[in-house]
């Protein structure tokens, strides 16, 4: 749209795009004894309000924890609560999801909360780890660590679980009647995102993921397959042929390897160091199609000062 939101340490303001005007600004100012940690992570937007999950930290190191919900227009309060941990926000269709962490990453509780005044309408506890949820139609989809992905209901009960050889962290989307994920027992899967029937896997070669992307009927993989390469895999998203791959160099580490699809393009973010305080780093643009790389270049910055959150391309 015309507005944009921009995130601090304690605060919150809407932007007009294109001007660089506040349209409003909410803040939380820290108070005696009490510090207040905003998580950008932790926002979630519905067409009427903004929702966010945030802590206060106290001097004697116990924590509280609070969901708040704004309003999108003027940023005023619509309502607030208080929860017992750490919890996540998520938003589809209007619909209020909230993940409570009861104790570090696992066990969770799943909620449907009123979007209106915030009060919990269907709880059900997890005793596994989720490392990503997607949503589809009334379907929760999780990936789990327990070498499965399941799909939750409205009532949050599971209507169908696919089971796999290992951990399934990260790497899921949803393109028409397919849920792909990658998991890593080494395979990128395709199940009908309705009955968690499968349609297809295909087996791929390092567990490392960097990255999964589609575009238009073609799946890339990339993952770290030595310790300064990666490769891209291109799939089928019909059948799950293995079309091709196409080995990139990368820095020797993963983490100081950022990657950033968008359409049939992808920028490469590297560190000739590994390391994310030194200055000094390399970006380049690969043409997936093709196999090619577009250009290269070199930036005087931190590794760590840089996040690619978007591409443009004529």
């Amino acid at each position: 749209g015309n507005n944009t939101f921009e995130f601090t340490a304690n605060g919150i303001k809407k932007i007009v795009v294109g001007t660089g005007a506040s349209s409003w600004i909410k803040e939380y100012p820290d108070v005696e004894g009490k510090s207040i940690k905003l998580n950008e992570a932790s926002v979630a937007f519905s067409a009427d309000a903004i929702f966010m999950a945030y802590q206060i930290v106290n001097t004697d190191y116990s924590t509280e924890y609070f969901i708040e919900a704004l309003d999108i227009n003027n940023g005023d309060t619509l309502w607030k609560v208080e929860v017992d941990h750490r919890t996540e926000v998520h938003v589809y269709q209007n619909r209020l999801i909230t993940i409570e962490y009861l104790n570090g990453n696992s066990p969770i509780n799943i909620q449907y909360r009123n979007s209106i005044l915030g009060a919990v309408e269907v709880e059900k506890t997890f005793n596994e780890r989720i490392s990503q949820y997607s949503f589809h139609g009334d379907l929760i989809i999780a990936n789990s660590w327990s070498n499965r992905v399941f799909a939750l209901d409205r009532s949050l009960n599971i209507v169908w679980s696919f089971e796999t050889d290992k951990e399934n962290v990260n790497g899921s989307f949803i393109y028409e009647d397919q849920f792909f994920f990658f998991s890593r027992d080494e395979h990128v899967y395709s199940l009908n995102v309705n009955s968690g029937t499968l349609n297809w896997k295909t087996s791929t070669l390092g567990q490392t993921k960097l990255g999964l992307h589609r575009f238009e009927k073609d799946i890339y993989l990339a993952q770290q397959t030595a310790p300064s390469t990666f490769t891209l895999s291109k799939i089928n998203t019909d059948d799950g042929e293995l079309k091709g791959v196409f080995d990139v160099p990368m820095s020797e580490d993963y983490y100081t390897t950022k990657l950033a699809f968008h359409k049939d393009f992808l920028l490469v973010i590297t560190s000739p160091t590994s390391d994310e305080n030194a200055i000094g780093i390399e970006a380049k643009l690969l043409a997936l199609e093709q196999s090619l790389e577009v250009w290269k270049n070199t930036f005087n910055i931190k590794m760590k000062w840089y996040v690619p959150v978007h591409i443009e391309t004529d």
